[in-house]
Parts: C-alpha cells; structure tokens; sequence
C-alpha cells in the first residue's frame, strides 16, 4: 500500500501535465453518475463497481482540487471518478498498467422506461486489447416493424419497436477519426445497403483526457418490403464500421431502446 501510495504522489505532482504513459486506459460507455433523461421520458443510470485483489492507482479520482491520481482498494468498492460535467456518454479510465489485471469490473445499466418499469443490463468494459483497427461489424439489430393485426389479414405497421443507435469512440482522442457506417441485411444483400452514413467522430463532452471523442448515430427506421410484398418485414440487419484511417483505434457498439418499456440492449463486435 505505501508504494501505490508513493506513485500516487509523484504521479500527483505532475497531474495537471496528465502523464498517463504508465496506465491503461479502459473505456466505459455512456459512465456517468447523474441520471441521463432519454426520449420518451426514460432515464438512464450506470453503476460502476471493482473487486481488486490489491490496491491499483487510477485517473481521474475525485479530490477537493478536480481531477486527481487516486487508489482504488483492495475490495468490493465503488470508482469513484472525477465527473468535469453532469452529462457523459462514456468515460476513459486509466488504471495501473502494472496492476491492470488485478481488478475486476462490475458496470451495469438500469433504465426506467416511460411505464415505471426498470430494466437492468450489463454493459461492456473494453479494455485496450478490445480496441478495434479497420473494419468490424456489429450483429443483433432488427428493423422491428410493429403490427397492428386486429383489422384481420394483412396486418398493419404502425411504427417500430425500438430505437436504434450506434456510438463509435476515438479512443486516442485525436478527433481525426471518421468511419463509413452501413447497414445491410444478409439475405438480401444483392440489394446493397439499405443505409450508408459518413460519421465524423468529433462530439466531446469535456476537455479532460478521461472524456474521448465520440459520434452517437441514431439509425433511421427501416421499412424493409423486398424481396416481395408490400409490408415492412421484420428483418435482423449487419451494421459495418470503416474507418477512413485503416491503423485508427477506435471501439463502437449499438443499441436498441424498446419504444414501450425503455427496455435497452446493447451490441458489440467480439
């Protein structure tokens, strides 16, 4: 413990020059501690928890001056992170690289859908291994036509089931990063993609290293009718990401919010 202690001074003296070459950084989407408010009424809250099995030094820790080197225990304990603002939607924390493998992560998602109902899932923690270089693409969306089958027959579409969206972050904080997104769908993909979007990655909630650059894309509702017939179908669709830098490092997921119940799942390329 004296030691951690010792790096965490020396490392205090130079905190505001932010050297972070012995850390590694760990993103941690849409992190914060404040209550996000969504469309339809809905919030969002994370949670945030590590199991150490000694004491890791971290960036950024609260403290009575901003931003500091802090010491996460060794226990069951909260991160408490240093927040420059009450809005993020995702964070970079940066942890002992010597002692990285020694710390667990529990981070979790809670969302209160526009009916009072509470949903909970576990959200990802992507490590520097996880980072991605060049292409990757992100499974488990739908285009989720919703069906009103009460006039008997042919059933109506009267909206969708979700809201999709995909968030890509610079994770080197360049702000040069930029990437072709497209959204294709397996079986019919002799008719190209159904959308294609060019995504500059420049959004940036805060000034301090621990807020990355990122893009939050809301993905258009597709009324999908091919390859026959004239309803939407409910379809599962591909979403590519390409960088326009093929050596860029960058980590994106998706996501779809049930319209209903708030109810969110999230997505990833493993």
């Amino acid at each position: 413990m004296k030691q951690i202690l010792a790096v965490v001074l020396l490392l205090s003296s130079s905190a505001h020059a932010q050297d972070l070459s012995a850390f590694e950084k760990m993103l941690f989407p849409v992190l914060s501690a404040a209550p996000l408010r969504g469309a339809n009424d809905t919030i969002f809250q994370t949670r945030l928890e590590a199991s150490a099995t000694e004491p890791v030094a971290y960036y950024p820790a609260v403290s009575s001056g901003g931003a500091s080197f802090g010491v996460q225990p060794a226990t069951i304990d909260f991160v408490r992170f240093f927040e420059a603002t009450p809005r993020s939607v995702g964070r970079l924390l940066y942890f002992d690289r010597s002692k990285a493998d020694e710390i667990s992560l529990f981070y979790e998602l809670a969302v209160t859908g526009p009916d009072g109902s509470v949903h909970r899932t576990t959200l990802p923690v992507a490590r520097e291994r996880d980072f991605k270089r060049g292409a990757s693409t992100i499974l488990g969306l739908t285009t989720g036509p919703k069906y009103d089958f009460s006039g008997g027959g042919t059933p109506k579409v009267i909206g969708f089931n979700a809201r999709n969206h995909v968030r890509i972050y610079d994770v080197d904080n360049t702000g040069a990063l930029a990437a072709k997104v497209r959204v294709t769908i397996s079986s019919l993909r002799a008719y190209g993609p159904f959308a294609e979007y060019d995504v500059r990655v420049i959004a940036r909630d805060a000034q301090d290293p621990s807020y990355p650059y990122y893009a939050d894309l809301s993905l258009q509702d597709l009324c999908i009718t091919a390859p026959e017939g004239n309803i939407c179908r409910d379809y599962p669709f591909e979403v590519s990401i390409e960088p326009t830098d093929p050596n860029a490092r960058y980590w994106a997921f998706a996501s779809a919010t049930d319209n209903t119940t708030g109810e969110t799942a999230v997505f990833f390329a493993q």
